[in-house]
């Protein structure tokens, strides 16, 4: 819209004016377009929304292929997809070069199709991990928690296998998995690892107490002949983790049951006693981040104390 060029005086009657051209008034100013409905054709209903129902299998069914996962080394690649029963189970194949049809865990092994090397039949696998890489095994180890029939008592399972086995055994490769926290009403939980420790595992477990999750040491899991486990850390609370250093249970969180309270828990060491370090009243947030590299005598937290929101102190 351009105005004209003429002055306007106050009190005369303001009438901006418009050049027009060869065109009538509609199409300088054209009717109002509705904002709320787009045009429809008068007779013709139309919708949103599709009447068709979307099928119980898209909504609910298993996926094709989740979870990938490579292995430490690169050589192979793991994830979770359906069997010929549509449970869910681990499937393993090497990692192709891009552009070639040569494999990378080796020039003698071109073939790429992947392996289930689990065998559920029942109740699909829900998540699992590669273990830390060990250059002087040259294993590869998957680990993985199962139920028995949906009884909720999660084991955690161990499946070793090596380039060799995967050679030789071609698509009949199947690895034998093995329970590394047996036991009756036994349920395994938190599983930690450290790429400094690749022979060790940290599981938390209720075999001791079944309501309360101690922390369990297993060494040597690929070897069935040398294999321990060894109760590593009795649960003061209800959260712990590991130092990254160490690889020992050093911090805690323990809750107060009667007025909601959180106390930060930590020690030096797996042999020292539990040390108060702060707590955090009912409506207060507050974390553990790490321990400095100073041998433990200092770490980084997150505390909502004393201001509005969390700091890093």
């Amino acid at each position: 819209l351009v105005l004209s060029s003429s002055v306007w005086k106050q009190g005369d009657a303001w009438s901006p004016q418009v050049p027009v051209t060869g065109t009538t008034k509609d199409s300088v100013f054209p009717p109002p377009v509705s904002l709320t409905a787009p045009p429809t054709t008068p007779g013709v209903v139309t919708t949103t929304t599709s009447a068709e129902i979307i099928p119980r299998e898209v909504l609910f069914g298993n996926p094709t292929v989740s979870s990938p996962k490579l292995s430490p080394d690169g050589r192979f690649i793991a994830y979770l997809s359906p069997n010929q029963n549509n449970v869910m189970n681990i499937h393993v194949r090497p990692v192709t070069k891009s552009g070639s049809s040569e494999s990378a865990a080796g020039d003698d092994d071109n073939d790429s199709t992947p392996r289930v090397v689990t065998q559920e039949m029942s109740r699909g696998i829900k998540n699992f991990k590669w273990a830390e890489w060990d250059p002087e095994s040259n294993i590869y180890a998957l680990l993985y928690l199962q139920d028995k029939n949906g009884d909720e008592n999660f084991h955690l399972y161990c499946l070793c296998f090596t380039h060799d086995d995967w050679l030789l055994s071609k698509a009949a490769f199947v690895p034998v998995p093995r329970d590394l926290t047996p036991g009756h009403n036994v349920k395994a939980s938190t599983l930690i690892t450290n790429k400094r420790f690749p022979n060790q595992l940290l599981v938390a477990t209720n075999e001791r107490n079944p309501s309360t999750f101690d922390v369990y040491r297993i060494e040597n899991f690929r070897n069935p002949q040398t294999t321990t486990k060894t109760l590593d850390t009795r649960n003061p609370g209800c959260i712990y983790k590991a130092d990254a250093e160490s690889f020992e249970v050093r911090f805690s969180l323990l809750r107060n049951q009667q007025d909601s309270s959180n106390t930060l828990l930590v020690r030096p060491s797996k042999f020292d006693p539990w040390k108060e370090l702060v707590t955090f009243p009912f409506g207060e947030e507050g974390s553990f981040v790490d321990f400095c590299n100073d041998g433990g005598k200092s770490c980084y937290i997150l505390s909502s104390l004393n201001r509005d929101t969390k700091a890093l102190l």
